[in-house]
């Protein structure tokens, strides 16, 4: 199960869940390179799920000190998971994959599992035997700002337009 991981919360409390109903899934911790205490902590790089500051620009997962930092790390590794940190561009482009292939509009934040889970793939953590499930957190309206060049390129459709566009979309099918 990849979860974006900030503070340590939410990760924490699906492992509880997971645990508590004896679903036996590996909890992956992700968190954007620029900014990963708990997946630096869990692969032994640093003493403590802390860092002195984040270098990273995915909004709600700036956290160079997680609260719940050391109660996600033990959780992951009692699942037998591990944590990985994909930079930001992979998570910027993991966002707009959701959006285009899936229809699924996220904030950054919430597609870094989407990218951790692509990272992991790519270095043969995970099979093709595997089945993950990526948690999806929040709403890409959080982080408009990002996709304003975008909007030149969408054509605006007027109101009283829209059946015949959509019964000539269909006929073209």
């Amino acid at each position: 199960m990849y979860v974006p991981t900030g503070g340590g919360g939410l990760l924490t409390a699906i492992a509880r869940g997971l645990q508590h109903r004896d679903m036996p899934a590996k909890v992956i911790a992700c968190q954007p390179a620029g900014c990963a205490p708990i997946v630096a902590f869990l692969d032994g790089s640093r003493d403590a799920p802390a860092m002195a500051r984040c270098d990273s620009d995915i909004s709600a997962l700036q956290l160079p000190h997680p609260p719940d930092g050391v109660l996600a790390a033990t959780a992951v590794r009692a699942s037998g998971g591990w944590g990985t940190a994909p930079d930001d561009a992979a998570i910027l482009d993991a966002q707009r994959l959701l959006a285009k292939t899936e229809g699924v509009f996220v904030e950054p934040a919430s597609a870094a599992s989407l990218a951790a889970a692509i990272h992991d793939v790519d270095r043969g953590r995970l099979q093709p035997t595997d089945h993950p499930l990526l948690v999806l957190t929040g709403a890409g309206w959080k982080d408009l700002a990002r996709f304003e060049a975008d909007d030149a390129r969408v054509p605006l459709i007027a109101v009283d337009d829209v059946a015949d566009r959509v019964d000539k979309w269909c006929s073209s099918l």
